[in-house]
């Protein structure tokens, strides 16, 4: 992670206050379009300015538990988990309406003042959405988000990103790679001629394609 002098400066005061911002790239159940969705760990509405566009995040409350953040170089896929409290309605409404999966995620670091004003950012994660797992007991009900790094990304098959699962996550109508798993083993009629015949007779004998 890198910090600006903003933030270090702010760090050095002792008088900064951490929060957390998370931006999801998700699509809408209904109709399959693309929606970015902001929510940070404070309340009411806040914007941010990231990479020079205004981000709107909508407060969720305090985080109930975060793993530990990897900051490392190289090839190593690494994981973020984000536990949320499901008693937030935000958070409820987001899992609802919102097909996450394979989501993207980008996670900021933000520092504010005592006033609540965000002195800058930092990136300290950035990946997709794997898995949302709800945990429910007697003392909590909680929603606990999984993520994976990009990198998880080029980790990928060349089947994985032909499949007619793939397909589907582009375009659910596209039914173009419905036999992508078994092709080649799939008997196909041309008019009067089979592929299910993989022999011809020459002089009595038998010969595949004739060679024989």
């Amino acid at each position: 992670m890198i910090i600006s002098t903003n933030m270090q400066a702010a760090l050095n005061s002792g008088t900064v206050r951490p929060r957390y911002l998370l931006w999801f790239t998700v699509k809408n159940r209904s109709d399959g379009s693309s929606v970015q969705i902001g929510m940070w760990t404070g309340v009411d509405q806040l914007t941010v300015n990231v990479d020079g566009f205004a981000r709107i995040y909508e407060g969720v409350g305090s985080i109930l538990n975060m793993s530990n953040f990897e900051f490392s170089t190289g090839l190593n896929i690494r994981t973020q988990s984000v536990n949320l409290s499901m008693l937030d309605q935000k958070a409820v409404d987001f899992i609802r309406t919102f097909d996450s999966r394979l989501g993207k995620i980008e996670i900021h670091l933000a520092l504010m003042d005592e006033f609540e004003q965000v002195i800058d950012i930092a990136k300290v994660f950035g990946g997709i959405l794997d898995k949302i797992n709800i945990n429910q007991s007697q003392e909590s009900y909680e929603a606990e988000f999984q993520f994976v790094s990009s990198l998880r990304n080029g980790t990928k098959t060349l089947h994985a990103k032909q499949s007619d699962e793939s397909q589907k996550l582009r375009d659910p109508n596209d039914r173009g790679r419905e036999y992508a798993d078994i092709a080649g083993s799939v008997p196909v009629s041309w008019g009067s001629k089979s592929d299910l015949v993989p022999a011809h007779r020459f002089g009595g004998k038998i010969g595949f394609l004739g060679l024989l």
